[in-house]
């Protein structure tokens, strides 16, 4: 009767032993999977990179958005975060892969290659309260539509000066004289008439 339980018992004991080895293997051979189709993907964006088939979007903060063409995803967008050199893949603002599971030179690789090829877009910025923002996106965001309908860009507005003779008079009197007066209200003086 021991035997029997003994037998059982170990029975038992392997069958679970070599069901958390095959569920082991199943997982490592899905993620050795996801590992590989992650790398193929990352391999076909810098492919298409450095042969000009990728397009530079915009930078906001420290992400920049790059857009290209995957054959298994069609037309996806890149998020390259510069800070902490993370890459994921967006279709439809949804995400498909990350470079959490790539190769490390891979990665390495990819970053380098976004930082030189885009360079100038990368660094082409207007700061604002400290918010890196694309240049050309701020210009297409601060546009000024005109009375005929078509639009211009926000055009630097000089500043008009007001000068008053009374208010000319009364600094002269509190500063104690004229040669305390700035260029601009010294003319003033001169060509004021009565």
């Amino acid at each position: 009767m021991i035997n029997l339980i003994l037998v059982l018992s170990s029975g038992i004991m392997i069958g679970v032993i070599y069901q958390i080895i095959i569920v082991n293997i199943i997982k490592n051979n899905k993620n050795s999977r996801k590992i590989k189709q992650s790398n193929e993907v990352f391999n076909q964006i810098y492919d298409n990179i450095i042969v000009g088939d990728s397009k530079f979007k915009t930078r906001v903060v420290d992400s920049v958005y790059l857009t290209t063409k995957l054959p298994d995803y069609g037309k996806v967008d890149i998020l390259y975060t510069l800070d902490t050199e993370n890459i994921s893949i967006l279709k439809n603002n949804e995400l498909i892969l990350d470079s959490s599971l790539v190769d490390v030179k891979i990665l390495d690789k990819l970053c380098y290659t976004i930082r030189y090829l885009y360079d100038k877009e990368i660094h082409d910025v207007v700061s604002i309260f400290g918010i890196s923002i694309s240049k050309s996106d701020f210009e297409k965001i601060f546009t000024v539509v005109s009375l005929d309908n078509s639009i211009k860009p926000l055009e630097k507005k000089t500043k008009e000066i007001i000068l008053d003779i009374d208010v000319i008079l009364d600094r002269i009197n509190e500063l104690g004289g004229e040669e305390f007066l700035t260029d601009i209200e010294k003319e003033f003086l001169k060509n004021y008439k009565l």
